[in-house]
């Protein structure tokens, strides 16, 4: 006999799968994306069972006005899945079925892995860094983040550099045009 309490506690992972916020309502409604997750990951779409009827099942399950369908509703869709993929079986049975393949599936989480190829190893080194790069970093290869940009005193010479001849250029501004710097023999800006 089949347990709808496992198998609405399979719903609701789905439903909030890749929410954002956890909000109580979440679980109670499921999107059509998220019915076309389930069936991917739980393996019901394949076979006789294609992408386009699931989407089919889902609008035929749902109420019209929002765009989702509630646990009642998916119980509805699971049994017009299961019809179409178990044809030779007694409906009662179909949905039985349905019901274990929904029960023994998880939301599938697809991520990339990082690779440790030497080549990899060696770009992210941080030990190997030169220049403004190796000052964004502290000597435990942990990057610095926001505290490098809070603090003047890890910023290489050249940015402090840069960083002097800007506030000069905003106070030459700020003087007026009376007072237009002039350009030096080696191109340097000198006051008048």
């Amino acid at each position: 006999m089949i347990d709808l309490g496992e198998v609405e506690e399979i719903y609701n992972r789905f439903c909030t799968f890749g929410s954002r916020t956890l909000n109580q309502d979440l679980g109670t409604w499921m999107d059509n994306s998220k019915f076309a997750k389930l069936c991917r990951d739980t393996k019901i779409v394949g076979g006789k069972i294609t992408p386009t009827d699931v989407d089919i099942i889902f609008n035929k399950v749902r109420t019209k006005n929002p765009r989702k369908i509630d646990f009642d509703e998916f119980l509805q869709g699971l049994k017009l899945l299961g019809a179409i993929k178990f044809p030779e079986k007694e409906p009662l049975r179909q949905f039985h079925l349905m019901c274990d393949i929904v029960v023994n599936g998880k939301p599938k989480v697809k991520a990339t892995s990082v690779q440790s190829d030497p080549v990899t190893q060696r770009l992210t080194d941080t030990s190997q860094y030169t220049g403004t790069s190796k000052n964004r970093f502290d000597d435990n290869g942990k990057g610095l983040g926001m505290t490098l940009l809070g603090s003047q005193a890890n910023l290489s010479k050249l940015s402090r550099d840069n960083l002097n001849k800007r506030a000069e250029s905003k106070e030459m501004l700020q003087e007026g045009p009376t007072k237009l710097p002039k350009i030096g023999s080696k191109g340097n800006l000198t006051r008048a």
